[in-house]
């Protein structure tokens, strides 16, 4: 009996990555992509809350930006902002 539950617990383990889904949420806080760095997003990106994302280094999103008001995206000449995704990406501004 034990040997068949454990057999059921990591078969679901198996299917967690199908199942989860990764996103970004900033909430008010600093977050700093470096030169040469890569942040990969699997899903969407929200940066709300005056929250701040500085990107000299490459972002890789694979689902939609979102921008409130009051937060804000920085970059250089250099840094890649990058959808990836394989369906329809939106970018919103200020709730629009």
């Amino acid at each position: 009996m034990i040997m068949k539950n454990k057999y059921k617990f990591l078969t679901l383990l198996g299917l967690l990555p199908f199942l989860a889904s990764a996103q970004l949420t900033n909430n008010g806080a600093t977050i700093i992509v470096e030169s040469g760095a890569v942040l990969l997003v699997e899903g969407s990106v929200t940066n709300t809350g005056n929250g701040v994302i500085t990107n000299t280094g490459t972002i890789d999103i694979k689902g939609s930006l979102t921008n409130d008001v009051g937060s804000t995206i920085t970059s250089n000449p250099t840094s890649k902002l990058r959808f990836s995704g394989n369906g329809a990406q939106t970018i919103n501004s200020n709730g629009q």
